[in-house]
């Protein structure tokens, strides 16, 4: 049927564990006038559906996350999509879109080049290799990834792909060289905890997605 997916992620998968989240930028053309994110807030009420935003595509991150935002917010932006995140970051850059949501590092280069100016970052708290840039003041805003397998597949098999996984994400040498180094959150946890995740994480975007009356596609 339109709209609906041809699986219950809930029914048809079984969680083994998470593993990482990507954590987003609010990053904007150096030309554009708001100089901290409060400033981007109180400019969209005052003018609903003026300020444009990149996105990676639609039904990305970059876009769903500024979908979540404006529901939040109580705010009406306006899209403007792109094959992927890297032409959206370039016309951020060039003045012709305002500002989008990117991961950190796709946006540190170019922040420390003075192409791009960033208003914080969608974390819970401020990241270890960037404690200078601020908070997006409780917004969060990322894309996370997670392994499960077909339903039915039994305990053991899930119980030892799970140890597995989490025994890799504990070396230190994983560690540095891959999650500190890109700035992945590691989110390994038990079965059990990653289906709770799931769950809330369905429920929260089914009420972002029906109070915005967002249709990815048909």
């Amino acid at each position: 049927p339109k709209g609906k997916l041809p699986f219950d992620v809930e029914k048809d998968f079984v969680p083994i564990t998470g593993l990482v989240r990507i954590h987003h930028a609010l990053i904007a053309s150096p030309t554009f006038a708001p100089k901290t994110f409060s400033e981007v807030l109180k400019l969209a009420r005052k003018k609903p559906g003026e300020i444009t935003y990149g996105t990676a595509g639609i039904g990305s991150g970059p876009h769903v996350n500024v979908v979540r935002l404006e529901n939040e917010a109580k705010i009406k932006l306006n899209a403007v999509h792109y094959r992927g995140a890297t032409p959206a970051q370039n016309d951020v850059m060039g003045g012709h879109t305002n500002m989008m949501l990117i991961s950190v590092s796709s946006a540190l280069p170019n922040l420390r080049a003075g192409k791009v100016k960033m208003y914080g970052i969608g974390s819970a708290k401020r990241l270890p290799k960037v404690p200078d840039i601020p908070t997006l003041s409780g917004f969060l805003a990322g894309t996370w990834f997670g392994l499960a397998v077909t339903g039915g597949t039994p305990k053991a098999v899930v119980d030892k792909i799970n140890k597995d996984v989490r025994d890799i994400m504990a070396e230190p040498a994983f560690k540095e060289k891959f999650l500190e180094r890109m700035m992945y959150e590691p989110m390994d946890s038990s079965p059990e905890e990653f289906k709770k995740y799931i769950h809330d994480e369905t429920q929260r975007w089914a009420k972002v997605i029906k109070e915005q009356g967002l249709v990815i596609g048909h």
